[in-house]
């Protein structure tokens, strides 16, 4: 669990989960995929690849809404805490509202970590990671593993394993 002065009771994974074709998938909630065990496959076919972060499952002070948006033409999910930035991004005129994903920081606080964001133009994918060599970089309009490096997302805090 995370060392902080943050309310821990509000502190929760942020479960990351893949389709097999061309999307990853967040969420706070276990039984919505079905399963948090790495490897299985749960709900509409998404494989759990664990816990991608800790973020806040409900707004405390400093946080700022994550919110997830859903392209169905590219099945795509794409997280942002800007509201005004899903009109910006290619295909953003496409993208479904379906909330809040969870709290997370819009500055870096004591404790937390960037959640980096990744785009993959062929498969229409939007990837989140805390581990700057999962991908394998993090400097702007960069492509690793056919992932562009977009940015940090926001702050969370980090996975502790």
């Amino acid at each position: 669990e995370p060392t902080t002065a943050e309310p821990i009771e509000t502190i929760v994974p942020f479960y990351r989960y893949w389709n097999g074709r061309s999307n990853h998938y967040y969420t706070t909630n276990a039984d919505e995929i079905g399963t948090t065990t790495p490897g299985e496959v749960g709900n509409y076919g998404y494989i759990s690849e664990g816990i991608a972060a800790y973020v806040h499952n409900q707004q405390v002070s400093g946080t700022v809404p994550l919110y997830r948006y859903f392209w169905g033409d590219g099945y795509d999910h794409f997280y942002t805490i800007d509201e005004e930035e899903i009109g910006t991004i290619e295909y953003g005129d496409d993208y479904i509202n379906e909330g809040v994903a969870a709290f997370c920081y819009d500055t870096q606080v004591a404790g937390t970590v960037p959640l980096l964001r990744y785009w993959h133009n062929l498969i229409v994918d939007h990837f989140y990671t805390t581990d700057a060599d999962y991908i394998g970089s993090t400097t702007p309009e960069e492509v690793g593993h056919d992932y562009v490096y977009e940015g940090v997302a926001c702050y969370v805090f980090g996975t502790f394993e």
